[in-house]
């Protein structure tokens, strides 16, 4: 068994909390800031060798499937699940479907008001201008 290192977005590893990082544009200047926390994880040393990873790779994998299964169970959502895998919003929810979980995160609830909020927007498009009725309904 082994710890495994946990990098941050840039690839340096930390200990105690992740390092984030901030770029001053106009200067390149990076200071830290301390916004996560880095918690070991213990795993058997034939995982990397089975999965076929070196041990950054395996980290970053591991980091994913706890960002995507926390993200699945609607504990986090996809922008703080980004910030975990260091992606950002968009490249976070493009890659959910190699884990084969939708990007659509939506309780039954949540998406009947959708629903409801998209047939009040098409039914005020059909009301609308004449040039709308002949693009939308």
């Amino acid at each position: 068994m082994r710890n495994l290192a946990i990098t941050d977005a840039f690839g340096d590893t930390v200990n105690g909390m992740r390092l984030a990082y901030d770029w001053n544009g106009a200067w390149l200047h990076r200071y830290n800031l301390y916004l996560m926390k880095t918690i070991p994880i213990t795993v058997p040393d034939e995982l990397a060798a089975q999965l076929r990873l070196d041990d950054a790779q395996l980290a970053q994998e591991l980091r994913w499937l706890i960002a995507v299964k926390l993200y699945e169970l609607g504990r986090i959502s996809a922008g703080v699940a980004a910030e975990m895998v260091g992606a950002n919003r968009a490249e976070f929810l493009e890659r959910l479907a190699e884990f084969q979980v939708s990007p659509i995160n939506l309780d039954a609830d949540a998406l009947t008001q959708e629903f409801e909020v998209a047939r009040a927007t098409a039914q005020r498009l059909c009301n609308g201008s004449q040039t709308l009725r002949r693009l939308f309904c």
